[in-house]
């Protein structure tokens, strides 16, 4: 899949032939990209703070919803698929159920009979990531922000659960495979680590909770991944270069280098 963001054009590949399988032209420029396991459905979040939902077989638009008041910036499916995650930069997180939004007698109905679960509104400046964690309706979503925070949600409880507090910006996060700690890559070059469990403690002068910090970039952090069991973190930077770390000793194994361009995740 390309997304031309200036003109709003989506372009749907197949992996095996060189031209596209279908071209879609929404009616906006396409920030957010998203979609499901097995690639039936696909959904984008427009610069209005509107998300579009399409079938990937078809090409054809499903349903189009306003969901923020200003752009759409992170969206992302649970693990159960059930639910549809976004955040923007209105500082908002909301939780979408995809089966009324794939429900076909619901296609006439105005959009402001299609809510969203719970809508949560703690950040007071872009949401830059989400994170969810594992166990359904049970899990934690993680958000992350300009405003210098991370905050743990409950989707069951719909309430906040916990703010920790970084020393820069926060681009990029993600939770490592056993849920003990989050990664938080920031606008400093740093990425942080901080204790999930909410009873740690700890003597750093960084912030709550925060339990230790990987240090080889020189920009901005963009983008994080973990590897399956947990050990490997591969890190994208501003700074034009892909790490790959050892999460135990927090050593970098290896520096990817590319052209000119930061390194930006595909959302």
């Amino acid at each position: 899949m390309q997304k031309t963001s200036a003109g709003g054009a989506l372009t749907y590949w197949a992996w095996n032939k060189p031209q596209p399988e279908i071209k879609s032209f929404p009616v906006e420029p396409i920030g957010p990209v998203a979609c499901n396991s097995d690639g039936t459905y696909f959904v984008g979040g427009g610069s209005s703070g509107r998300i579009y939902l399409w079938e990937v077989a078809s090409g054809r638009l499903l349903r189009a919803w306003s969901a923020h008041y200003k752009a759409v910036t992170r969206l992302i499916f649970f693990d159960d698929e059930s639910i549809l995650i976004s955040g923007a930069e209105d500082g908002f997180i909301k939780a979408w159920p995809l089966l009324l939004a794939l429900d076909e007698e619901a296609d006439g109905q105005a959009e402001s009979h299609f809510q969203p679960l719970h809508s949560f509104s703690a950040h007071t400046l872009p949401v830059t990531d989400i994170v969810t964690g594992y166990g359904g309706c049970s899990a934690i979503i993680v958000s992350s922000s300009l405003d210098f925070t991370c905050k743990i949600w409950s989707l069951a409880l719909g309430v906040i659960l916990r703010t920790i507090k970084f020393p820069a910006a926060v681009n990029a996060a993600v939770v490592d495979p056993g849920e003990y700690a989050l990664y938080a890559g920031c606008t400093d070059g740093r990425i942080y680590i901080a204790a999930l469990n909410v009873g740690i403690t700890t003597d750093s002068i960084c912030g709550d909770g925060i339990i230790g910090t990987l240090i080889d970039h020189s920009r901005a952090v963009t983008a994080l991944a973990f590897s399956m069991d947990g050990v490997l973190l591969v890190s994208g930077s501003e700074d034009c270069t892909v790490r790959v770390w050892d999460t135990v000793s927090c050593q970098v194994l290896r520096i990817f280098k590319h052209a000119k361009v930061p390194y930006e995740p595909s959302s």
